[in-house]
């Protein structure tokens, strides 16, 4: 009976351990990119941001890819089709190995 109840903390620790890596992995890789749409390819889930810098960054976007007005809005969601060139973005995206940004979120400046 000692053993299984020592058995407990120690799982309780892994699962403690297991998830703060997990958020901080999570966290450390997303990126944040500003400016507005300089193009959109639809069938190829791509779009460039132009920053203030004047850089063109690539960015993909796919299913899990979450679409939202800045500020938040009671409107319904915006979709693909609200990201059209001009629109002003705030992305927060994951680069991988070989330098590819793919959007987790993607907020989209309400025009007025």
């Amino acid at each position: 009976m000692l053993r299984k109840l020592s058995v407990i903390p120690a799982l309780a620790l892994v699962a403690l351990f297991s998830f703060a890596f997990a958020t901080h992995a999570a966290e450390s890789k997303a990126e944040k990119i500003e400016g507005k749409v300089a193009s959109v390819k639809a069938d190829a889930k791509m779009f460039s941001v132009k920053t203030a810098d004047g850089k063109d960054v690539e960015v993909s976007w796919n299913d899990k890819t979450k679409l939202a007005w800045n500020p938040e809005s009671k409107d319904a969601a915006p979709t693909a089709a609200d990201l059209k060139a001009g629109a002003e973005v705030t992305v927060s995206a994951d680069k991988d190995a070989a330098g590819k940004m793919t959007a987790e979120e993607v907020w989209i400046k309400k025009s007025a």
